[in-house]
């Protein structure tokens, strides 16, 4: 079995950013400080990230990004800045996403390459949108494990070169919820 996780990451900076980023989510969420300039928000509503994402960026005028990973076979990452989706990036087979979808990604193949995770978006408007990050960096980790298999792997390099955290994007509410890493549990405020 593998990881199935999704949370939202708002780029806010370190100054009460907690605290606003907790009150403009909803109910029963889990919001971390900030992190490398990120605030993360594990949703209790595992669907809800692409939405929660648009809407954060709406409420606190800053991109966000949301992420979803179904037993790392798929794993995706939406950007969002000012309530709208700029992009998504998809970590899949390309046989498999189009397996699942009926249709070939219409996003163009990162990597291009079918015997490995690839990723699909538009890489190149995340790192001008985040001001972070190059397509050179994110091809050079990908390519220290050209053998993963796992989704979430290759979505979570691509995020960390724009500064978020992999240890945070492939968690969900539910680990924390069932008692995992009890010690990180106090830094969150629950809304």
């Amino acid at each position: 079995m593998g990881t199935t996780a999704n949370n939202v990451h708002v780029r806010l900076g370190d100054d009460g950013a907690q605290a606003l980023v907790a009150a403009a989510v909803g109910p029963g969420n889990l919001v971390t400080p900030a992190r490398d300039g990120w605030v993360s928000v594990y949703p209790a509503d595992p669907m809800s990230c692409e939405e929660l994402a648009a809407d954060l960026s709406a409420a606190t005028g800053v991109a966000c990004v949301g992420f979803q990973c179904f037993d790392s076979d798929v794993a995706l990452a939406v950007l969002t800045v000012q309530g709208y989706i700029v992009d998504t990036i998809t970590g899949a087979y390309a046989a498999l996403f189009e397996e699942m979808t009926g249709a070939p990604p219409d996003a163009p193949a990162f990597l291009d390459d079918s015997e490995r995770i690839d990723l699909f978006g538009q890489l190149d408007v995340w790192c001008a949108t985040l001001g972070q990050g190059t397509l050179d960096g994110i091809r050079a980790v990908l390519d220290e494990d050209p053998t993963s298999p796992f989704a979430e792997q290759a979505v979570c390099a691509a995020l960390d070169q724009f500064g978020i955290s992999p240890d945070r994007v492939c968690m969900a509410h539910r680990f924390f919820e069932a008692g995992e890493e009890p010690e990180l549990r106090a830094t969150f405020i629950a809304t």
